[in-house]
């Protein structure tokens, strides 16, 4: 398979008006009431991709596409593409496999660019990359997933055939969009169906997480989060500790509960909610929105609502605390990117509320 084969026609890259990758993660601190500088989290690697035959979902970016009959799809086939689908072969020497791929790049540092910019865009890269052979055939105004979109159909050269290809483009929150179809030209026609298929099935919204359980038996807990996040334990003698993140660390969930011998009153509880807050307070990269607690007779909590930026990028943030005169310290944080996260914030919320102690 040659170049243009594995990787799709002039696949988009738009250097120029691309947003900035995340970097930062969700700060969470390790003490409970001792006053202990917060420390980050850890990123988990991203997933391989994996081939099937069936639809295409993401989460991240709430799309899912259908997989045609006869094609083959493929995650994360190569870094900037999340899906590329691939047509039956033509023969056993068919070199090209014609395919469509997915190409989703995030905008957000730059709100104001337009869908006509990011095609103008594109274009320019690809005479660019195909100085002497790149020629927009057509550009038409059509919808993707509900969403004005343009489509262009081009014509191209490589070293080893001619080639003809077509991209939609959609804009939707801060995001572009981009299917591109990838062929030779003689084989153009005879995939269009199947493309004209993938294109029709994309769709905005509805999608669905799988879940499972993550258990520490020897420490006696469980904890349920989505199937492709990454659970980690860091339990120690006199302690249970989880940390739960999303794959790219879009989201991340803190758990962790220990014994304090020290809360043996009512008093005791209230003095250590007091130092919580004063902690949380002390952050000057903090923002506490708000900050609640309460006192029974033999037990206490709290919870904060805030946001902090961390390496350029703003963080939603929520902490739950409950402690009881027995010496049981319960600590959950969690936190979602405010530009590439939004969707998890119903997530963390349930991670949190799925902790269980035997």
């Amino acid at each position: 398979m040659n170049k243009s084969a594995q990787k799709g026609l002039a696949p988009l890259i738009l250097v120029i008006i691309a947003g900035i990758v995340i970097a930062g993660v969700v700060v969470v601190s390790k003490g409970s009431f001792t006053g202990k500088k917060p420390t980050p989290g850890e990123s988990s690697p991203p997933q391989t991709g994996q081939q099937s035959q069936g639809s295409y979902s993401n989460y991240d970016y709430n799309v899912s596409i259908q997989t045609p009959e006869g094609w083959t799809l493929k995650e994360n086939p190569q870094p900037g593409t999340q899906a590329t689908f691939f047509s039956s072969k033509e023969g056993g020497d068919d070199k090209f496999i014609e395919n469509v791929g997915l190409q989703v790049s995030d905008l957000s540092a730059k709100p104001g660019v337009s869908l006509d910019e990011i095609v103008k865009a594109w274009v320019d890269q690809s005479k660019s990359e195909f100085p002497d052979s790149f020629k927009v055939i057509s550009e038409d105004k059509i919808t993707l997933g509900g969403v004005e979109a343009i489509k262009i159909t081009y014509q191209a050269r490589d070293q080893v055939a001619a080639l003809k290809g077509m991209s939609v483009f959609a804009l939707k929150d801060s995001k572009a969009y981009i299917l591109n179809y990838s062929a030779e030209e003689k084989s153009f026609d005879k995939f269009l169906d199947g493309v004209n298929q993938i294109i029709s099935s994309f769709k905005f919204g509805g999608v669905t997480l799988d879940w499972e359980t993550f258990k520490n038996s020897e420490m006696g807990y469980s904890i349920k989060h989505p199937k492709e996040w990454v659970a980690k334990d860091g339990s120690g003698e006199t302690n249970r500790e989880v940390t739960v993140s999303h794959p790219k660390n879009y989201a991340n969930v803190l758990v962790a509960a220990h014994k304090d011998n020290t809360l043996t009153s009512e008093g005791g509880m209230v003095a250590a909610i007091k130092a919580r807050k004063e902690f949380l307070e002390s952050d000057n990269g903090l923002k506490i929105a708000n900050f609640q607690d309460s006192v029974e007779e033999k037990k206490g909590g709290w919870l904060m609502v805030g946001e902090k930026t961390i390496d350029g990028q703003k963080w939603q943030l929520e902490e739950r605390g409950l402690v009881d005169i027995y010496g049981k310290v319960l600590l959950m944080q969690a936190g979602y990117s405010e530009n590439y996260g939004k969707q998890y914030k119903e997530v963390v919320g349930q991670i949190m509320d799925s902790f269980s102690v035997e």
